[in-house]
């Protein structure tokens, strides 16, 4: 026997047998009419598709930050090897111009 909370503000639970059926208890019955005559299930699938719109958004949000993260970290490598082509460039100049230096004496 499965419980379920049947629509979020229905306040009924249903009672649920894959082989034998539903169980409604007393009243039951007459609350999930009011409800549903009130625009419960209306309300019940908005409120499910704005739930499903929040999640998507955060899945966006997510891919977002895991695509900034992977550039992040791209960008800092590349700065990084940069600034060793950058150093490795300027201590060969540095190289070349004391050589010239001993060359001519001075």
């Amino acid at each position: 026997m499965n419980r379920k909370l049947h629509g979020k503000r229905s306040g009924v639970i249903v009672d649920s047998c894959r082989d034998h059926g539903i169980w409604l208890d007393a009243g039951e019955l007459r609350q999930l009419l009011e409800w549903s005559r009130a625009g419960g299930e209306k309300l019940n699938q908005e409120r499910r598709a704005l739930e499903q719109q929040q999640i998507s958004e955060r899945e966006r949000r997510k891919h977002i930050e895991e695509i900034f993260q992977k550039n992040k970290l791209e960008l800092d490598h590349d700065l990084e090897h940069s600034s060793l082509r950058q150093q490795t460039t300027t201590s060969i100049l540095n190289l070349i111009v004391e050589t010239i230096k001993d060359l001519l004496g001075c």
